[in-house]
């Protein structure tokens, strides 16, 4: 499966490289068509894993306070996205097409404030004022705090390899 993969993506990169004229005006098309490219796959993959994130929580049937699903991809992607910023500092440890992609693409993808928001009202208006604020406290702080984490960990992993 991975050699298919990466004869698709050769040959997607193969047939763009060959529409492209060699003027100045037809490069920067081929970049911005290659850079759309690499984020909507990673967009195409992050949405898949938010779904299947939050479907995996459904599987629990148990009425929470606060949407668990939305939680968890928030305060997952908050981690991931902190670790890799720290990563994609050094452009040695992360090209710009490797950041495009999992930063841009499947982590925003992945993580939803829309739906952070959508669901924090649906609780305001069905009167459960307790899990509102509840929801916001914890979408916040625990995303604000895995942030944080997620750098530091970049910044220690960092520091272990050298580089």
């Amino acid at each position: 499966m991975r050699v298919r993969a990466y004869n698709t993506c050769a040959a997607m990169e193969s047939a763009l490289n060959r529409l492209a004229l060699m003027t100045p005006a037809s490069c920067v098309r081929s970049i911005i068509v290659k850079e759309i490219l690499i984020v909507g796959a990673g967009g195409f993959l992050g949405a898949v894993l938010r779904y299947l994130a939050i479907l995996s929580l459904q599987v629990f049937k148990t009425r929470h306070a606060v949407p668990l699903g939305t939680l968890l991809v928030n305060v997952l992607g908050c981690l991931l996205i902190g670790f890799l910023a720290v990563l994609a500092e050094n452009r040695v440890l992360l090209t710009p097409e490797t950041r495009s992609f999992l930063i841009v693409g499947i982590l925003g993808a992945f993580t939803t404030f829309s739906t952070f928001g959508y669901e924090s009202i649906s609780l305001l208006k069905s009167g459960a004022t307790v899990g509102f604020l509840l929801n916001i406290g914890l979408q916040l702080g625990l995303g604000l705090l895995a942030v944080w984490l997620g750098m530091e960990i970049g910044r220690l992993l960092y520091r272990l390899i050298g580089a």
